[in-house]
């Protein structure tokens, strides 16, 4: 993928992901996709000029050794089940061992149908779970820290 797909890209992640009840729209998508491109490991796949499906991929250090974390994977609705996204995920491990890196990871939700499409593409869960603390609307002024309260520095 290059930087000049982003914009045609940004809309095959708008369809897929609004596919099952998600709400993305346009600047949101394509800042999305431009946070997480990487020209290396990053794709898009055409058919007939078209793009129908999209992943991008960013080297992620775990410990001991580096995998591919996977961002997005979205692949145009009408496109569903004819070996797109297969084909995007075959393309990013290739890329990953030519690295030499340990394996791919990414976040999926237990309810979309893509979970146990990742279960058969040789994913497996693990006991990590993301957490996620949304803020508040008010904001706290800083003048409401108590004196005993720690400062952080």
């Amino acid at each position: 993928m290059k930087l000049e797909d982003i914009p045609i890209a940004s809309q095959v992640f708008i369809d897929s992901f609004n596919s099952v009840n998600e709400e993305w729209k346009n600047p949101y998508a394509e800042d999305r996709l431009k946070q997480h491109y990487h020209e290396e490991s990053c794709w898009i796949a055409e058919i007939d000029g078209n793009i129908v499906g999209v992943l991008t991929g960013e080297e992620d250090n775990v410990a001991d050794h580096k995998e591919l974390y996977i961002d997005i994977l979205a692949v145009s609705p009408s496109m569903h089940k004819q070996g797109i996204g297969e084909k995007l995920l075959s393309t990013a491990e290739y890329h990953a061992r030519s690295k030499g890196y340990g394996g791919l990871w990414l976040n999926a939700s237990e309810e979309l149908a893509s979970y146990k499409w990742y279960l058969r593409t040789g994913f497996f869960e693990t006991n990590w779970r993301a957490l996620v603390k949304p803020f508040e609307e008010e904001v706290y002024p800083m003048d409401t820290i108590q004196p005993e309260t720690p400062i952080v520095r």
